[in-house]
């Protein structure tokens, strides 16, 4: 620990070893850690196409060898129907891309979607994604491509079906600030937008519900917490390829790499983010796991996260941790 006070919670080790993977996809589909693509080195440019998941009953990873598993990197992924692992966009080795990829958990078998309504001319990379209710999926970050150089940003919504195999993207606003390395959480009534730039650290996008990721005793013991803390006076700092995850009014925010110029390496800063009434920040404290380009999900009261760098030699891990309230 770094902290000179203990901390209200830390991440507790659940698996030491595992698939060492950054800038990855995760989630959670019944009783398994689905985890995808990524780096496996920080220096390289060429993604893998590694598909493993944990069975969190047992604490044993398997790997699938099914065909047609794409290379990505910074994409994003959601569970969908609580059967498939939809692939959105990323960088495919080559260029940003925003194709989609399903994998079928009942049948081990992948498929790439068509898709309509997004730029020729951009692609996807170090975006954000997330399931709202009516079934759609909210889509924000910067594209790629020639949007690049304008720092153009938007915000789409993705519907469609699986069984035909056929999505569109909509545009929702082309007046979102542009992010990437950023997290996306809702809670309440609200999107909240955190990171990814070195200003404007939350951007809050009302009237989109997104179910909570947490449950209401994880949000319970995250109020118990700030109601012993003492609100931060101002904005935390910048940071991107950090992990947030939400709900019933509180967003938990981890590590990632700040713009402030004061750490050079990830870190492990811990906040909350009460979003009740107004926006209000907790600082947890700052946990030995620092990491950075990491994984988040929830799984029934448990919080986990995975894998991500860490140290001045970016590191690239493969453990798995649990946010153990203290």
């Amino acid at each position: 620990m770094t902290n000179e006070t203990p901390l209200a919670a830390d991440w507790k080790l659940l698996v030491s070893v595992g698939p060492c993977a950054v800038f990855h996809v995760a989630c959670i589909i019944r009783h398994r850690l689905y985890i995808h693509g990524g780096l496996t080195n920080v220096q390289s440019k060429m993604p893998v196409n590694n598909l493993y998941w944990l069975d969190l009953q047992t604490g044993i990873w398997n790997e699938s060898h099914a065909e047609g598993s794409p290379c990505l990197s910074h994409h994003s992924s959601v569970a969908w129907q609580d059967r498939y692992v939809l692939l959105i966009g990323g960088w495919d080795g080559r260029s940003r891309t925003s194709s989609l990829h399903c994998f079928d958990t009942e049948t081990s078998k992948w498929k790439q979607l068509e898709t309509s309504g997004y730029p020729k001319d951009a692609g996807l990379s170090s975006h954000s994604a997330i399931v709202c209710t009516g079934g759609r999926i909210l889509v924000i970050g910067r594209e790629g491509s020639l949007h690049t150089h304008r720092k153009h940003s938007s915000g789409h919504m993705l519907t469609g079906d699986i069984s035909q195999g056929k999505w569109l993207y909509t545009v929702l606003s082309k007046d979102i600030d542009s992010r990437s390395g950023h997290s996306c959480s809702g809670s309440g009534n609200s999107i909240y937008l955190i990171g990814g730039r070195d200003d404007k650290f939350v951007e809050t996008m009302d009237s989109i519900c997104a179910p909570s990721e947490i449950s209401k005793d994880v949000a319970q013991k995250l109020k118990l917490i700030c109601e012993k803390l003492s609100r931060l006076s101002k904005m935390p700092s910048g940071r991107k390829n950090h992990v947030a995850i939400g709900g019933y009014g509180f967003i938990v925010v981890h590590g990632g790499e700040t713009f402030d110029g004061k750490h050079r390496q990830p870190v492990g800063e811990m906040y909350v983010l009460c979003t009740k009434k107004v926006i209000e920040f907790f600082k947890i404290g700052t946990s030995s796991v620092a990491r950075a380009g990491h994984v988040c999900c929830c799984y029934g009261d448990k919080i986990l996260i995975h894998g991500g760098i860490t140290g001045k030699e970016n590191t690239v891990k493969g453990d798995t941790f649990e946010l153990d309230f203290l």
